[in-house]
């Protein structure tokens, strides 16, 4: 039979120690399940190549993606201040959108991605700085020259010229007082 023999101070020096140590291992534990849980859920780093390359996995659901079905034309913007991003690209000729939230360990995850047959889309992202209208879209030999979105539900109406370029993404944010997802009648002028 072992015995342990105390001795005053040396005794409450032990428990000490003892609790010091037990919390610490439970805190190391805390944060490393914590860590884990953190990068599997926001596995993309904050860079093109990474979140074009995560874009076709998500998209086509396979690692080993042909060259050819890599979305191209991509174009990432933080939207404000937010944590929020929008990554716009062209999926063969379909103008398509993924909403990317950043993480507390600087990277992304994807919330979804749309894609449209039209040739010009919009998507309201909800932030937590609030909505932002995102459009997007093609233009092919350059036929547009001015875009009109009528929010609908709303007085609210934009006109911008469309750039003379292929592929394009303008960014808006929606006043304060809406207050809930928001969809567009898109008309296009050439």
């Amino acid at each position: 039979m072992t015995r342990t023999i105390c001795e005053g101070e040396f005794c409450i020096l032990n428990t000490k120690k003892r609790i010091f140590y037990t919390v610490a291992l439970i805190i190391i534990f805390i944060s490393g399940i914590g860590s884990v849980y953190i990068y599997s859920n926001y596995p993309i780093k904050n860079n093109k190549t990474d979140i074009q390359h995560h874009l076709s996995q998500d998209w086509y659901g396979s690692p080993e993606v042909s060259v050819t079905m890599i979305p191209d034309s991509l174009s990432v913007k933080r939207l404000g201040t937010s944590d929020t991003y929008i990554a716009t690209f062209q999926l063969g000729k379909q103008p398509s959108a993924a909403v990317l939230k950043r993480g507390i360990n600087g990277r992304l995850k994807n919330l979804g991605i749309s894609t449209g047959s039209a040739l010009v889309t919009y998507e309201s992202v909800e932030t937590s700085e609030g909505f932002y209208g995102i459009i997007h879209g093609v233009n092919p030999d350059e036929v547009i020259d001015t875009i009109q979105i009528d929010l609908q539900g709303t007085s609210l109406s934009y006109t911008m010229n469309a750039p003379n370029e292929p592929y394009f993404t303008f960014i808006k944010q929606l006043p304060s007082d809406i207050e809930e997802q928001t969809y567009a009648n898109i008309y296009l002028f050439g």
